[in-house]
């Protein structure tokens, strides 16, 4: 069964020591009734899928899965949920380590791949499942929602990251430093929002969307390279 970094998606680092054994059987069912939805979803649709199937792959009846998540809905959107962090702290851990190696190209362009390549891996999932993608966009617009919140958590998160990106290529001189780098930021992710809406809407091509978003994207982040870079 996949494992899920409880630690790095849900905040429970740190406290699994001081849960008592109630609270964690309740977050390691949690995991395991998500993974288990992530798993079958690689496999099939989500019409193929059934609640109960989901239970017995984790190891719990159906009633109980049920206590957890009070729908299917809701159960496959906090499943898209947790993909979506685990890329945005993959994200994080790719600056992280490019920052740490001063062997790596520093150049203007090797930052705005950076932030590229980490829009490149939301493209790919949104193309995994393109339903449950733009349900979870909405539903992070949507206030009171546990999904939302958790959607919103991870927005903010990465335009963090992508701002910090634009930030050092500011700071070493390759970006225009006259930009607002959080402004820029918020802007891509517009960007992304916009286009993952607009192509379930309209019922664009799937295979068309990281080619559209990829070129929007570099429009609106072409003003931070200097004309000498251009």
């Amino acid at each position: 069964m996949l494992k899920l970094d409880l630690g790095t998606e849900w905040g429970y680092a740190g406290r699994a020591m001081s849960m008592s054994l109630r609270e964690r059987k309740k977050v390691e069912t949690h995991e395991r009734l998500l993974a288990s939805t992530i798993e079958l979803l690689a496999l099939r649709g989500i019409d193929q899928i059934t609640t109960r199937e989901i239970a017995e792959r984790a190891g719990v009846g159906e009633a109980t899965l049920f206590r957890y998540f009070p729908n299917k809905r809701n159960l496959f959107l906090s499943a898209y949920g947790t993909r979506f962090g685990a890329i945005v702290s993959g994200y994080s851990r790719e600056q992280e380590s490019l920052n740490a190696d001063p062997g790596l190209g520093h150049t203007g362009r090797d930052y705005l791949a950076r932030i590229l390549n980490g829009y490149r891996a939301l493209a790919d999932l949104y193309i995994s499942d393109p339903e449950n993608a733009a349900s979870y966009i909405r539903e992070s617009f949507q206030l009171g929602s546990v999904v939302g919140v958790g959607g919103q958590s991870h927005g903010d998160r990465w335009i963090g990251l992508t701002t910090d990106v634009i930030r050092k290529g500011q700071d070493v001189g390759e970006f225009v430093v006259t930009i607002d780098a959080d402004l820029m930021a918020q802007n891509c992710h517009a960007v992304y929002v916009h286009n993952s809406i607009k192509t379930h809407v309209r019922k664009l091509k799937i295979e068309n969307y990281w080619e559209v978003l990829s070129a929007r994207l570099e429009l609106v982040l072409a003003p931070l390279l200097p004309l000498r870079l251009v």
